[in-house]
């Protein structure tokens, strides 16, 4: 881990910042932003640059599952000491992680979220886009992304407040200045940082002022009346002119939420098959397969491979409401955003009366050994839990297919009978309670 440069500032930063009147206004205002775009909890929120979880620890109270994320060990042990004056289902739902921002997605093990949070964080990056994208990656489909910067156009305020006029002068046309805590600090725009967003796949959704009146008063928590102070500041917040004249905004992104029935994993989108696409399979029309997927289909696979696709084909084509029941392909995107096909993963339909949904999976030869199959069925497993009168996984499998049998056992199936399929033959059938979690 690199040298920890907030060491020697967690101190002021917690004990100082945090526990005057503009820490407590602070927090109550963007707590109460966030309350406008974020789902009912426990949905899963992550706190890049999170440090001692002030903003985050109080949406662990109210229910949500909470990762801080923070390259500072310092502030971290900060964070560690506050929650473990919580109640325990509080602690429980607090997770800590000590990782640059920059790599919060795979130090969270490629693990979407339904809010990402990186609040102050960016005035201290010379170059923001790094995080940015991995804040981005890290959100799930659908979910947002909240960040809180440093106003650029703003930067002439304190100076001029503290009466020194060359610095208030020359921060008219400046991006940067020395902050409170006497580190060096990045303006942005509300334009820029939108763009920027935008190229990495969250479309921002609305924006806030912040730190308008409280940051300037020497206010003692005794005689302030927290409540109506947070108030007036809120309101300045959602209000031109004010918020234009913040020394901070707060710019709300949401990613595009996927079709219905698109699963994604840290490596994968398990993408379901629509009705042009399977019909182009049908028809061995490659051409018109590639031109859809955004990817060349495998060679390997040919109609022996989709013996069972026309008579699927025709149930989704009198209801087209089974489509998330049916087969996925299972895409791996590229960092150029292409997609090369490595499987595919699916149920065999509904669940029977029984309450049994059967799947099944297939890997590309030449990507097979790299753990995608297991990643799409953890995925497809996790979807099918979520669906009403499902109680049992069951999946077949050749008695040759070793490597199928010991993923199934991997993920606590068990072997109950043998059947004769009529054009595979011979298979083993295995089932597992769709309640059992693995």
């Amino acid at each position: 881990m690199a040298e920890d440069l907030w060491a020697a500032l967690a101190g002021p930063f917690v004990e100082d910042a945090y526990r005057s009147v503009k820490g407590y206004v602070r927090t109550v205002v963007l707590h109460r932003h966030l309350q406008r775009h974020l789902p009912r909890p426990p949905a899963a929120v992550l706190d890049v640059g999170g440090g001692a979880g002030h903003q985050s620890l109080p949406l662990a109270r109210a229910g949500y599952d909470v990762t801080i994320l923070d390259p500072s060990a310092a502030m971290l042990a900060k964070a560690r000491a506050r929650i473990s004056a919580e109640p325990e289902d509080v602690q429980a739902r607090v997770r800590l992680i000590e990782a640059p921002g920059e790599r919060a997605d795979e130090a969270t093990g490629g693990r979407r979220f339904a809010a990402v949070l990186c609040h102050g964080v960016l005035m201290y990056l010379s170059d923001p886009e790094p995080v940015v994208a991995a804040l981005c990656r890290s959100a799930d489909h659908g979910g947002i992304v909240s960040v809180l910067a440093l106003n650029a156009r703003t930067l002439a305020i304190r100076p001029a407040l503290e009466r020194r006029w060359d610095d208030a002068l020359a921060a008219f046309d400046a991006t940067s200045e020395t902050g409170v805590l006497g580190t060096d600090t990045r303006g942005d725009t509300v334009e820029g940082l939108s763009v920027l967003l935008g190229r990495h796949g969250a479309e921002p959704q609305a924006w806030y002022g912040g730190w308008l009146f409280a940051d300037w008063l020497d206010l003692p928590p005794e005689t302030t009346d927290l409540a109506a102070a947070a108030r007036v500041e809120f309101e300045a917040s959602v209000r031109d002119p004010y918020r234009q004249l913040s020394r901070v905004f707060h710019l709300i992104a949401r990613r595009p939420a996927d079709p219905e029935g698109t699963l994604r994993t840290a490596r994968l989108v398990l993408a379901p098959m629509p009705l042009e696409l399977m019909r182009a399979v049908v028809a061995e029309d490659r051409s018109t397969v590639a031109r859809l997927l955004g990817a060349g289909f495998p060679d390997e696979w040919g109609a022996d491979e989709w013996f069972w696709l026309p008579r699927w084909l025709s149930e989704v084509d009198r209801d087209p409401t089974l489509l998330p029941w049916g087969p996925h392909l299972l895409l791996q995107m590229g960092q150029d955003g292409s997609r090369t096909v490595v499987g595919e993963a699916g149920f065999h339909g509904r669940p029977d009366p029984d309450g049994v949904a059967e799947f099944g999976y297939m890997t590309v030869r030449e990507h097979r050994r790299r753990g995608y199959a297991e990643e799409a069925v953890r995925a497809l497993l996790g979807w099918g839990q979520r669906q009403e009168g499902v109680r049992t996984f069951r999946a077949t499998v050749d008695p040759a297919n070793d490597a199928s049998i010991g993923l199934l056992r991997k993920l606590a199936f068990a072997q109950v009978g043998r059947r004769i399929h009529p054009e595979r033959g011979e298979e083993l059938v295995f089932e597992r309670a769709a309640s059992q979690a693995r």
